[in-house]
Order: C-alpha cells, then structure tokens, then sequence
C-alpha cells in the first residue's frame, strides 16, 4: 500500500474522531439551570398531617415531588388530598398537578381537577369539577375564574368562576347555567 494513502486514511480517521469529539459535546444537554435548585426530589409520595392534639388534619397521595428551596415551590404530580375536622373527612382534592407557594400557603391544582366538600349530617355534599383551581389551606377557601362544574344530590349546574369558604360553606358564583331543584321543605 502506498505511504500516501496510509497517512490520507489516518488523517481522515483523525479529523473525523476530531469533529465527533468536539460535536458531540454540542448536542442537546439536560437543561441544568431547571434542575440545579431543586431541593430534593421523590416518587410514590404519601402524607399524614396531624394537628397540634394529634387528631389527624389532611392526607395526600402522589406520583411525584419536586421541591424547591428556593423560592419555596413544590409541584406534585397525580395528587390526591383528604381534609379532616374532627377526625373525620371533609373535603377530597384530586388533580394532574399541583403547585404549592410559600410553604404551601397557596396551592394551584391544575389538569383535570375535582374538588368535593362530602357530606355530613348537617350539610349536604358538593363535588367541582374544573381545569384549574386555587386553594388557601390555612383558611380553607377555594377559588378559580375557569368554568366549573358544580354537581349535588339535588342537580348540576356550570358557572363561569367560583369563590368559596369551606368553612363557612358560602359559595359565589358568577354566570349561573343549569338545573337545581331545591330541596323539599327547605
């Protein structure tokens, strides 16, 4: 073989190794900046919260966590949340995500969200359905200005907002469309 087409191959090898080597590093990384605050990080996450006497207070479910010192933000994935007073359950939030602010101070559930106040002896139970709904824990209210849907034992009906306290079991709506029939006697 002539010495010509040896040193020929050898630098086409060398100048090919070359620009894999030197474009290889130019692909498409993991965005870093994303992820290099987050706190830490878990899958199959389940929750018990318990109040000062020891009486449980909530429970939550989800597929996964990612917390963020900084700036104090959580995102959970397939949530679901179970609020108790008095031991027992009060209300069940369910969503595809959900975003707590400030220590989970403000909590935004977005994707498919459906919120229920259950029943009890002296109030009747509620279910919301929507794509998008802000909580206050603390102070047990809700809110949204997407559509919702609000279902009873008594009918359905859609409003174009809601602003509610669980509490105090006072709702507002705005845009009222649907059938409710009102209880007998009521």
């Amino acid at each position: 073989m002539d010495t010509r087409l040896l040193y020929v191959i050898a630098l086409s090898i060398a100048v090919a190794s070359g620009l894999f080597y030197f474009y290889s590093g130019k692909s498409k990384n993991i965005d870093v900046k994303q992820n290099q605050d987050v706190s830490y990080s878990a899958t199959q996450i389940y929750l018990i919260k318990t109040d000062e006497t020891g009486q449980l207070s909530a429970t939550t479910s989800a597929d996964h966590l990612q917390h963020w010192e900084q700036g104090g933000l959580s995102q959970l994935d397939n949530i679901k949340t179970t609020w108790y007073q008095q031991g027992e359950a009060h209300a069940v939030f369910k969503a595809d995500q959900a975003l707590g602010y400030n220590d989970n101070e403000k909590v935004v559930l977005k994707g498919h969200v459906i919120a229920q106040q259950l029943a009890t002896p002296n109030s009747r139970g509620i279910t919301f359905t929507t794509t998008q709904l802000t909580g206050y824990p603390k102070t047990k209210r809700i809110e949204t200005n997407q559509p919702v849907l609000i279902q009873t034992d008594q009918g359905q009906f859609s409003s174009q907002s809601l602003d509610a306290s669980l509490n105090e079991g006072q709702y507002n709506f705005n845009r009222i469309r649907g059938q409710y029939a009102p209880a007998s006697g009521s």
